[in-house]
């Protein structure tokens, strides 16, 4: 039908932008999928992982750009099987110059995006009456993709403490 190839063609041209790839060809299938693969092996921020995928070059040690988007350490098997698809996904992109490639990206990929605990955190500040982090959050969702070098806790990934804490990590049905 006509909804599952419109579909499947919007969602193949957002993860060729997330990439930072100008359009999806049929062999890209592969390393979009073992891409996904390799995610899995460890807890990885989604947003702040394609922020940092932009940072990857083929100097030095090719995992060191996305590192920041781990919560844990990852094990040396996960960086094994991430320094091989990285030098797939570096081939891939080697037509298109570093820099261009990181703006296309950064302008695709948000820096900033209201996780529950902000909002979580906005919210109890309200109910004392402080309305600055919600003003906060407003200012960034206005400019998603603009890095605030002052906030950085807006564009990171999910801190430890909100994990487990009602509001933050874990939502209840009627959320």
């Amino acid at each position: 039908g006509v909804y599952p190839a419109t579909f499947e063609a919007a969602h193949g041209q957002m993860i060729a932008e997330k990439m930072g790839l100008k359009t999806l060809e049929e062999p890209d299938f592969v390393l979009v999928d073992q891409m996904f693969e390799v995610l899995q092996l460890a807890e990885t921020d989604m947003t702040v992982f394609f922020r940092c995928l932009a940072d990857v070059s083929g100097e030095g040690v090719l995992t060191d750009a996305i590192m920041p988007a781990f919560y844990t350490s990852p094990t040396d098997e996960t960086l094994a099987a991430w320094t091989g698809w990285l030098e797939r996904y570096l081939e891939r992109v080697s037509d298109s110059p570093g820099d261009q490639r990181r703006s296309r990206m950064n302008a695709f990929n948000p820096w900033f995006v209201l996780r529950n605990y902000l909002a979580q955190e906005a919210i109890e500040a309200a109910e004392q009456g402080d309305l600055s982090r919600v003003e906060l959050l407003l200012d960034a969702a206005r400019r998603p993709y603009d890095v605030d070098p002052d906030r950085p806790e807006l564009g990171g990934k999910r801190p430890d403490w909100a994990r487990d804490k009602p509001g933050c990590s874990t939502l209840s049905c009627s959320s």
